[in-house]
């Protein structure tokens, strides 16, 4: 009897359907269960200690609360102390349930501490380190003595494909770049910061795709260590997936997510006919002269509650208003894209373009591109564009910092006044001569 309840002996008595679907099952379960991705820091702590008590106290919230949230995602500091304080981020895929997500963060903190779990290639954890990324295929785990919040790390990555290539090599390569081109600023842009899509095709296999980003950072970081992915992608083969402690890429033959992809969104309305405009058209208009645009300082110290920060443009009663340097400064760039463009763009080509605007702005005339060099900028992705500073406005040259060291009321009235008579731009070097061909 005892032989006969045998797995091995079973296993034959079983139709081979049954049999492919449990080897299936199995293989997919394995591969759930293992942590591709491991990085360690470079600095230990002791045992026992103050920051082992900590970690101990964080893995074991992130590991039962973040389950149970909504976002499958959360991030934590414990510890008061500087010297013995840490910080902690667990994340699970959208399409995860709460079993999935607490058995893979589970699985990851073993790993982390050097418990016999599967980790792929080998290898031992991070046990007594400082600092540790792991990546599964479900869920992130990471935990350091440094913060780390809405900073990418893309120092480390692993890159794995399926040995058999598909049977048309290049058409598949253009279909999976047309695809990760899809999904990776959708996954910049979401707030979940994971994006899925399908590419169907009649007479070649479906290709289904994922790209997702940690919670924690920027749209603009995300789609940049995406598109680093992106590099590493093999993507001739059948099947590839590339992990790095941010952001990871995958692309299959076959559904390997839960999640259904979004369907297109639907047709615009037609725009509402604007009302005619009543009354009695005199064929004048409103406004004279550039006269009417000027107003005395006591107008405007009125107007703005004696320049109260509260009534500052942007904030207060004065209403939101939402500025190019501010989202890029916030790398929160694609924010400010039209919405009419809906997904009909190019999220890198976008950035570039913001960014060369924000250089033509800026405050030092030397650090202002010239028109040729404006025009390899748009022609050439070869070339690195140097990294804007926060741009400089007419009102805020050389007349604004001499405000600042006036004293009273009276003396920037005077001053404001003796300036309105010569105006003047720092911009004097920076005019780009257009001569025809």
């Amino acid at each position: 009897m005892a032989a006969a309840s045998s797995p091995r002996l079973l296993l034959p008595l079983l139709p081979p359907l049954q049999i492919i679907l449990l080897l299936f099952l199995a293989a997919k379960s394995s591969a759930q269960q293992t942590i591709y991705l491991v990085y360690c820091g470079n600095t230990n702590y002791t045992s026992p200690s103050a920051y082992e008590s900590n970690l101990h106290a964080l893995i074991s919230n992130l590991t039962a609360s973040t389950p149970n949230l909504p976002s499958l995602y959360s991030n934590i500091t414990v510890g008061s102390n500087p010297s013995s304080q840490i910080y902690g981020l667990a994340q699970c895929r959208p399409d995860a349930t709460p079993a999935t997500c607490f058995d893979c963060l589970n699985r990851s903190a073993a790993a982390a501490a050097g418990d016999r779990v599967p980790i792929f290639g080998g290898g031992s954890g991070c046990p007594l380190r400082k600092s540790a990324s792991l990546r599964a295929d479900l869920c992130v785990l990471r935990y350091s003595d440094q913060r780390f919040f809405s900073k990418p790390e893309e120092t480390s990555d692993l890159s794995l494909a399926h040995n058999a290539n598909a049977s048309d090599p290049d058409r598949f390569r253009q279909r999976v770049n047309d695809l990760m081109a899809e999904i990776t600023p959708e996954a910049a842009k979401a707030e979940s910061r994971f994006a899925v899509g399908v590419s169907n095709s009649s007479n070649l296999e479906d290709i289904y795709g994922m790209a997702w980003c940690t919670r924690d950072l920027y749209s603009d970081d995300c789609l940049l260590c995406l598109q680093q992915a992106i590099g590493d992608l093999e993507s001739t083969s059948v099947g590839a997936r590339v992990f790095l402690v941010s952001c990871s890429l995958r692309f299959e033959t076959y559904a390997f997510f839960s999640q259904s992809p979004p369907s297109p969104p639907p047709p615009p309305q037609p725009a509402a006919p604007l009302p005619a405009a009543v009354g009695n058209d005199t064929g004048q208009e409103n406004i004279g002269s550039a006269e009417n645009f000027l107003f005395n300082l006591g107008t405007i110290r009125t107007a703005t509650s004696n320049f109260s920060e509260e009534n500052e443009l942007g904030k207060g009663g004065f209403g939101p208003v939402y500025k190019v340097w501010h989202h890029w400064d916030q790398k929160m760039t694609l924010q400010i894209v039209d919405e009419c463009l809906e997904d009909e763009y190019n999220a890198t080509e976008a950035l570039r373009c913001i960014q060369i605007g924000l250089l033509c702005v800026q405050n030092e005339p030397s650090q202002r591109p010239s028109m040729a060099s404006v025009m390899l900028m748009f022609s050439s992705y070869s070339s690195s564009l140097p990294v804007p500073l926060m741009p400089g406005f007419y009102i805020r040259g050389a007349f604004s910092n001499e405000i600042k060291s006036q004293t009273s009321a009276s003396e920037i009235e005077i001053h404001a006044s003796n300036n309105m008579k010569s105006p003047n731009s720092e911009n004097v070097i920076s005019i780009s001569d257009v001569e025809p061909r």
